[in-house]
């Protein structure tokens, strides 16, 4: 059984988890095909492929959600999106 490893973040933007930060999230999965993401809120896990799934979590600023990371580039995947989630998602505010 592949070891999963798990991280807790904090929403740290503004505007929280939208669509457009969601989609950043489902964009750096896709760059690690030899990882799977689950994203979790109290006990309640959506899939990382999914922006209606993220979008479901309901995450405004200040939220801790859980990431689930499995598979070859799980580390990579993992160290990828804290640094995400730490910038306040880098383009979420208009230039």
């Amino acid at each position: 059984m592949p070891k999963t490893l798990t991280k807790p973040v904090t929403v740290v933007n503004e505007k929280g988890l939208h669509a457009r930060t969601a989609a950043q999230i489902v964009a750096e999965v896709q760059r690690f095909p030899g990882a799977v993401l689950f994203v979790e809120r109290d006990g309640y896990k959506v899939d990382g492929r999914s922006v209606l799934g993220l979008l479901t979590l309901s995450a405004a600023q200040g939220t801790i959600l859980t990431l689930h990371v499995s598979g070859k580039d799980a580390e990579a995947l993992l160290t990828a999106l804290t640094g995400l989630f730490a910038s306040g998602f880098l383009s979420d505010t208009p230039e």
